[in-house]
């Protein structure tokens, strides 16, 4: 760059540009600048000769304006602005594309940059470049949404415009998109930032890997729980990798021929060899109550797992499992109980409940346990109170054998041996069997 060059232009002036675009040229020597006979032209055949004796002092501007110059400069496509010397020698020349409406193009000594600030003979003023931070990629994989983020801080707080080139021909006019990448490859992203006047750039690069595989299964389903609030079908995953991994993004499949997917929304974590819950409240996926398709997904859209299920009527509570590798529909828990008194006294009794399991484990056996010792005693002494349904009070219901009958979630039992008679009693009978005997003996005597 010599001592005399091209210092600010105004291609698109708000008023008339017939009057309104001028070209400033800049003397940086210390002495005057003769300038006659120099050629200023843009990229058409139009030319402005300076006439003799002009002339630029040392350190000042000369600003000629388009009623003097004639060419016009262009608004839109690319542009070129050339001073040349007496001998056709290009002293200076500037190139740009497109022209914002009262933006002026300035020279700073290095770069050219679009300014807001018109400055016709006088030293050029800029705009302060925001600044701009964009946040490094850690994991990008194909067919996953990556997120991209960036904070942007202007001095001038002017009205900032933003732009995503992901680098495999796609943008987003958002600050902090999010992006899917179908290949595995590595990419160079760019961020743009607009702030009226210029645009700044910074780049980013992305290396998209594919998507590793993880082994995680579906284990159990609860497509009919019990409560009647919306939300409450379940489905059971189960994490068999050796590392800990996080659902977020994962995808759970539903439906009876195109599956939907519904993403995992919540961070669930799952350590290895551990089982989580997933409800409506993870995923918005819904399970039939007859039949059902299901699939667990993984972000990037590939089968992780799957199971189907039909059954013409599915219980509430009733559980669709896998055990060692096969599928079963478990019955929900019975809800089978005992009343029991545990006092003779009809006045003030004490109840316990028992469940099946209690019962079973309290019957027949032989525990060390003290509370079951005792409750084996309850059940054989107290078994007329019972609490049992109609429909059985003409079978046996006493407790103290060693069967024991399940009729619809109710127990009953075979009966014991009679009860022990009172001593009076006894005694007299055994009174009577001696005389019996007695005579029996005499009267054999005489036959």
């Amino acid at each position: 760059m010599g001592n005399v060059y091209l210092n600010e232009i105004l291609p698109n002036p708000k008023d008339d540009e017939k009057t309104g675009e001028y070209i400033e040229i800049f003397n940086a020597s210390n002495s005057d600048a003769d300038i006659s006979g120099w050629i200023l032209k843009d990229a058409s055949k139009t030319k402005y000769v300076f006439p003799d004796g002009a002339k630029i002092e040392p350190g000042k501007y000369l600003v000629i304006y388009r009623a003097d110059f004639k060419f016009a400069m262009n608004n839109s496509g690319q542009e070129t602005v050339s001073l040349l010397d007496k001998d056709g020698k290009i002293i200076s020349s500037v190139t740009y594309n497109s022209a914002k409406e009262n933006i002026s193009y300035n020279f700073d000594g290095a770069f050219w940059h679009w300014s807001r600030f018109l400055t016709p003979g006088e030293e050029n003023k800029f705009n302060h470049a925001p600044k701009i931070k964009i946040s490094k990629i850690k994991n990008a994989y194909a067919g996953v949404p990556v997120s991209f983020s960036a904070s942007v801080k202007d001095k001038d707080r002017d009205k900032l415009k933003y732009a995503w080139d992901f680098g495999d021909g796609h943008k987003s006019y958002l600050q902090n998109p999010t992006h899917i990448y179908l290949k595995k490859k590595k990419y160079i992203a760019t961020f743009m930032v607009d702030d009226g006047s210029e645009k700044f750039a910074k780049t980013l690069s992305v290396k998209v890997q594919s998507y590793p595989k993880q082994d995680v299964k579906i284990v159990k389903l609860n497509p009919n729980p019990a409560s009647k609030a919306t939300g409450q079908e379940s489905i059971v995953l189960l994490n068999n990798s050796k590392k800990k991994i996080n659902l977020k993004g994962w995808k759970i499949a539903t439906g009876s021929k195109k599956l939907i997917n519904h993403i995992i929304n919540s961070d669930i974590s799952l350590r290895p060899n551990e089982t989580k819950k997933i409800t409506r409240a993870d995923a918005f996926f819904y399970l039939n109550n007859f039949a059902m398709k299901l699939e667990l997904r993984y972000p990037n859209g590939k089968t992780a797992d799957k199971v189907a299920y039909a059954k013409e009527k599915i219980a509430e509570d009733e559980i669709y499992q896998k055990t060692n590798g096969k599928w079963a529909w478990i019955a929900p828990p019975a809800e089978n109980k005992l009343v029991l008194a545990d006092s003779p006294t009809e006045n003030n009794p004490v109840v316990a409940t028992y469940g099946d399991t209690e019962i079973q484990n309290n019957l027949g056996k032989q525990t060390i346990n003290e509370t079951k010792a005792k409750n084996k005693i309850i059940l054989a002494n107290y078994a007329t109170d019972l609490s049992l349904p109609d429909d059985l009070a003409s079978r046996p219901r006493v407790l103290g054998a060693e069967t024991v009958n399940n009729s619809e979630n109710y127990y009953t039992f075979t009966p014991p041996a009679p009860p022990e008679k009172h001593w009076a009693i006894k005694f007299l009978e055994n009174i009577g069997m001696s005389a019996n005997s007695i005579l029996n003996k005499f009267i054999l005597l005489f036959n």
